[in-house]
């Protein structure tokens, strides 16, 4: 029998020992190709054949040759066929010459046929076997999908009567299997609805539509109402209705969702007729397809008169390209994004009145369209036109108030310069006590009165946008010291240490305005001093984060830098709200002090014009961290560049460092190792000490020890002496003093033996002075004048001229000349008032403008209280 693919057949019996073995086996499966079998396919008749030796049997039955090497000498072979289509063949052989005659082939052909009729039967059974299965498998997936459906599945009979529902009709509607199974499935529609959903079942049924959708509500048992969303499909089977199958779906949520929505729209268009603002939708041609109420009262057009008509006849001077503009524009927009165009309207009767108009993309059927809220700006363009006429008013008199502040201050620095410079002159002459205490208080006041004009006239020229930065090479590292030296005698004052810590990574030279940098410096220690009671004022430089580092971490030639300076304190914190305060408005944080209250928002705008920022973070109880940045040009040139690295006549030298401020002594570490010299650490008398008895047992001797003139428990000029009279008398010492009580530190450096003292903080650049010298032996011990001169303030110069200012620079002159000494009260009366802390932050009294006690008198006058760049007027200094 053939198989189904065509390609071979399957052997049904085969036996006799004349048959081929490989053929015998019944099911064998064989190809049908060059068979004796598909020859007799082709041609679905009977033949005999007398299977001899000869050129014809091989030439005519070559498919039969197989059957005579297995012995066989006659054969016939006859077709199976069902009805009129073969479907294999009956194969008879015979062993002996003329054993099967052509006379037996009617014989073969009637077995054959009752052969094929039998496998017919069989196949046909089996057909109907599978069929049935099949059925019943589909049946059975159709009632466990129906069963495991999320949605209601049921059928009726042609009435509409309920004969299956799946599980889900029970869970629904809250009614059992049994109390649904017969009943008409509109018993548990909603009364008012029943009527519609029949006439539409109706008609679904006489018009045998093949299937259909509605939505309706149901009542369940408990008496809620759900709405469902019914697919129905009619069953027919000879021409006639049997049935129909349906499948439900809860649709309760959309539908309430729909409710909400369209209460949601009823109320926006409550709103939106309710506006003050008009609101309008055009379509992509310009066409008007609504308007709320607005611009019948705008306009005096009804609602109706302006529907379905174009923008053209409402808009002054309409131009269809601007439509074009503003709808590509819109497009461009995201979904939520609009923005705002100006332009004029027309009455009915004419008359133009201008608008501002909000426009943004709307979907409504039938695609995208415009919207517009529509504002009338009459009264606002009549207000900028006065605000415009307004604001020139003020420029004009803000002119006059500025050419007004530069005259008189002009006219009040001369009298108070020449005050300060009488005042140092009287407090070198013999007084009493209350005497020098009276004019110490005029000189403080003199210098705190300069501070506040000096503040007005920067906050003036910041104001006008007439405040330039310099651009000019400068040593951030002695920017910072000098800062803190201007700071220093308050800071000291108050008992505290003053400590800087400058990141290597900080290149030694910038391009900017050192000069504001110190003022925004010197403001920020002032107010951190202020609420230190007790413990130290860390001022600390780094660099902000930059994509573009080298390897080292540090910024590439040639590109800008920004630097990142924070004030620490360890003082008594700002609370949260008053923090806000400090950042947004610069109120006073307390009610101490005066001032003009201006420092801290001059630090501001001067950080603003250095392209940084400013902020503060404080806890109380745990101190406050004023933090800035800046940007700066990064100098790489060798002309400008200033000299850093390893200094000659240093390397390898060892040097001693006593501090018992471990951030001091860190940053003092950092510095002399950046010249070449190698530094031993201690904190105190005893580490120092040992430290030397060490080095001496290790045949390296120790050139050079560097004190801290305040030590804790015993003070640095203690610890000199103890050092040249037990383990190094050869040794030279630097003392690092405060500047309090300067007259008798220097005379206690002269009895130790100290070859050089250093102003604390420390700079590198006076520190290197003082180690080279002490190194070199420039300085001896018993040099009294020198030591005295080189650390007493030099005199002014002058900075505005007046008599009163010349005759106190010749005095102050002749005192620098004869190296007199200089009482301390004249440093004492030099400085501003005590700094007073802005409820926002502010130091009133220190703006950059302060005498730097025991530095040079000559910066005092030139670089601090003289004002920056004379900007103020044509006769300004």
């Amino acid at each position: 029998m053939v198989d189904e693919d065509g390609s071979s057949f399957i052997v049904l019996h085969g036996s006799g020992a004349a048959w081929p073995v490989e053929g015998r086996e019944p099911g064998a499966k064989l190809p049908l190709q060059g068979s004796a079998t598909a020859q007799i396919l082709e041609t679905s008749a009977g033949f005999h054949v007398e299977l001899r030796d000869n050129e014809e049997t091989a030439t005519k039955y070559p498919a039969l040759l197989p059957l005579r090497e297995a012995g066989n000498r006659s054969y016939i072979g006859v077709p199976l066929m069902s009805s009129g289509r073969t479907f294999g063949a009956l194969h008879l052989l015979s062993q002996t010459p003329n054993g099967l005659s052509e006379d037996d082939l009617p014989l073969a052909q009637r077995v054959a046929d009752q052969i094929a009729g039998a496998i017919s039967q069989d196949q046909l059974f089996k057909r109907h076997q599978a069929t049935t299965a099949a059925l019943s498998q589909s049946t059975e997936r159709y009632r466990q999908m129906a069963e495991l459906a999320t949605d209601v599945v049921f059928t009726t009979d042609a009435r509409g009567v309920f004969t299956y529902v799946n599980p889900v009709a029970p869970r629904l509607s809250g009614f059992s299997e049994d109390e649904i199974l017969g009943r008409h499935f509109t018993e548990f529609v909603r009364p008012d609805w029943r009527e519609k959903v029949r006439q539409f079942y109706v008609g679904h049924l006489r018009g045998r539509t093949p299937e259909t959708l509605l939505e309706f509500p149901i009542i369940t048992k408990s008496g809620d109402v759900k709405w469902m969303a019914l697919r129905v499909r009619l069953v027919a089977e000879g021409g006639a209705t049997r049935g129909f199958q349906a499948l439900a779906r809860d649709i309760t949520e959309r539908k309430q969702s729909e409710e909400r929505l369209q209460k949601s729209e009823d109320r926006f268009r409550s709103v939106v007729e309710q506006a003050i603002d008009g609101f309008l939708v055009v379509d992509r041609s310009g066409v008007v397809i609504d308007v709320n109420r607005w611009f019948s009262d705008n306009l005096r057009y009804t609602r109706d008169e302006m529907l379905g008509k174009s923008m053209a006849e409402f808009i002054a001077e309409f131009k269809t390209e601007r439509l074009t503009q503003v709808w590509a524009r819109a497009s461009h927009a995201s979904q939520s994004e609009s923005f705002t165009i100006e332009d004029t309207m027309l009455r009915k009767d004419g008359s133009e009145f201008p608008v501002e108009v909000g426009v943004g993309l709307m979907e409504v059927e039938g695609g995208q369209c415009l919207f517009g809220l529509v504002r009338d700006v009459t009264e606002r363009k009549q207000s900028e036109h006065e605000l415009r006429q307004a604001k020139a008013q003020v420029e004009q008199a803000g002119l006059a108030r500025r050419e007004f502040l530069a005259n008189i201050s002009r006219e009040i620095r001369i009298p108070v310069s020449g005050i300060i410079g009488m005042t140092d002159l009287i407090m070198e002459t013999d007084l009493t006590p209350q005497q020098r205490e009276y004019v110490g208080m005029v000189g403080k006041s003199a210098g705190s009165l300069l501070n506040v004009i000096f503040d007005v006239l920067d906050s003036s020229n910041l104001e006008a946008g007439k405040l330039d930065l310099d651009r000019t090479p400068f040593d951030v590292r002695d920017c910072v010291s000098d800062a803190l030296r201007m700071s220093a005698f308050k800071v000291h004052e108050r008992g505290l240490e003053l400590v800087q810590y400058v990141d290597e990574r900080v290149p030694a030279t910038l391009l900017g305005d050192p000069v504001r940098l110190r003022q925004i410096i010197v403001n920020l220690v002032g107010n951190a001093a202020k609420f230190t009671e007790q413990g130290e004022v860390l001022v600390s430089v780094g660099l902000e984060p930059h994509a573009g580092e080298s390897q080292d971490g540090g910024p590439q030639e040639g590109e800008a830098v920004k630097i990142h300076i924070s004030v620490r304190d360890t003082g008594i914190g700002i609370a949260p709200e008053t923090q806000q305060a400090i950042s947004e408005s610069f109120a006073k944080a307390d009610g101490k002090g005066g001032g003009s209250g201006l420092g801290l928002s001059l630090c501001a705008q001067l950080v603003g014009l250095m392209r940084g920022d400013i902020w503060l973070e404080s806890e109380v109880g745990a101190g406050s961290t004023f933090h800035f940045t800046a940007e700066f040009g990064h100098v790489t040139d060798s002309e400008n560049a200033v000299e850093s690295g390893p200094v000659s006549g240093l390397q390898g030298v060892l040097v001693l460092l006593v501090d018992d401020n471990q951030t001091n002594l860190n940053n003092l570490s950092q510095v002399v190792a950046g010249w070449g010299m190698e530094p031993i650490l201690a904190t105190n008398a005893e580490q120092a000490i040992e430290s030397l008895r060490r080095h001496a047992t290790d045949d390296r001797d120790v050139s050079l020890a560097i004190v801290d003139s305040d030590l804790a428990g015993d003070d640095g000029f203690n610890l000199l002496q103890r050092i040249k009279s037990e383990t190094a008398p050869s040794i030279a010492g630097i003392m690092m003093l405060t500047t309090l009580n300067q007259k008798e530190d220097m005379t206690r450096c002269r009895e130790v033996g100290a070859a050089r003292h250093v102003l604390k903080p420390v700079s590198p650049s006076s520190l290197l002075d003082a180690i080279l010298d002490a190194v070199s032996g420039a300085v001896q011990p018993d040099a009294p004048d020198e030591l005295l001169v080189n650390s007493q303030p030099q005199p002014y110069v002058k900075s505005v001229p007046s008599p009163q200012n010349d005759e106190a620079s010749e005095e102050l002159d002749q005192v620098a000349a004869t190296g007199a000494e200089v009482d301390d009260s004249v440093a004492s009366t030099t400085q501003p008032p005590e700094p007073t802390y802005d409820a926002n932050g502010d130091d009133d009294s220190e703006t950059g403008q302060v005498t730097e006690p025991g530095a040079e008198m000559d910066e005092f006058v030139a670089s601090t209280t003289q004002p920056p760049e004379p900007t103020y007027d044509a006769n300004a200094d």
